[in-house]
């Protein structure tokens, strides 16, 4: 089981679409391989004992930090803050 811990969430909006949430991680990354795969299904736990399970849409790595963005929007509305950790099967 692979495990990354969530240090901020921050919106990021293009012009003429909805605000997008996205989740950095705590860490330096040398590189994507260090990240779950695009539509993996992740689980997403809470540090007062919340899970959801969610797809995730998109990941970044830029100067050697990560973000991940999920596709289920209900991440967004539970407000999944830092310390959450995100938990996945390689494989």
């Amino acid at each position: 089981m692979y495990r990354l811990t969530i240090s901020e969430s921050f919106q990021v909006q293009i012009e003429g679409q909805p605000p997008r949430t996205w989740y950095a991680l705590e860490g330096a990354f040398d590189g994507e391989h260090q990240l779950p795969a695009i539509g993996s299904l992740l689980l997403v736990q809470t540090p007062d004992g919340r899970s959801v399970a969610a797809q995730l849409a998109a990941r970044s790595i830029w100067e050697r930090e990560a973000s991940l963005r999920f596709h289920d929007h209900e991440l967004e509305e539970q407000g999944f803050a830092p310390g959450s950790v995100v938990l996945w099967r390689q494989g």
